[in-house]
């Protein structure tokens, strides 16, 4: 471990920092927050349940279409649509 945080080649520092700053936004706090604020929004984890599996259900008949009409001249306008539809 020394040669490693002796070594120039090996910024030890730099990436505690960054899996820090990675665990905070990412996969840490910023996930817990998210997902509490929806809880609270829902009220009940039973009617977020309820919400996530028709949301889930809409993915996938989007999804079919989309294998049935998929065209590689289309393809763009066809993304276009999606990222459209989701705003």
């Amino acid at each position: 471990m020394k040669e490693v945080k002796s070594n120039n080649k090996y910024p030890i520092k730099k990436i505690y920092a960054v899996e820090f700053l990675k665990g905070i936004t990412v996969n840490g706090a910023l996930d817990l927050v998210v997902s509490l604020l929806i809880i609270y929004a829902f009220k009940t984890e039973l009617n977020l349940g309820i919400w996530t599996s028709i949301f889930s259900i809409c993915i996938i008949i989007v999804m079919m279409f989309y294998a049935k009409f998929y065209n590689k001249k289309k393809t763009k306008m066809l993304l276009n649509i999606c990222g459209i539809s989701i705003i």
